[in-house]
């Protein structure tokens, strides 16, 4: 999934963001950290567009697009992400196309991108 490193003795001032993200424990403690501010969607998200881009056989990319959209994407979702309009409308595609039609391996790229920046700017310490 990701290429994780054992957690060593580190502390987290001398950490980069990407680093943070790799070390599952850093993972975790930064989730909960996320948690305690109200914006765990935000590694949520993440992560599952991580897993996303991993992910060869159609019909399973298509359904994970799907709960991906659904669940952090689409206006009024559960886990909504804060991403521009612009972002999220090119997700939603044509609303006269069906969401299956466009499915790629970089569909959440861009969200991607400023949900991570979002994260690096308003989260991490």
């Amino acid at each position: 999934m990701y290429n994780c490193m054992p957690c060593l003795e580190y502390t987290i001032g001398e950490l980069d963001f990407e680093t943070l993200l790799c070390i599952n424990k850093f993972r975790k403690d930064f989730y909960s950290f996320l948690e305690s501010q109200y914006c765990a969607e935000n590694l949520l998200f993440w992560e599952s567009a991580q897993k996303y881009k991993h992910i060869s056989k159609s019909e399973k990319q298509i359904s994970e697009a799907i709960r991906i959209y659904q669940t952090y994407i689409l206006e009024g979702s559960p886990q909504q992400v804060n991403i521009s309009d612009e972002v999220r409308s090119a997700i939603a595609g044509d609303p006269r196309r069906s969401f299956r039609s466009f499915v790629s391996r970089d569909l959440f790229r861009d969200a991607e991108r400023e949900v991570f920046s979002n994260m690096i700017l308003h989260s991490f310490p």
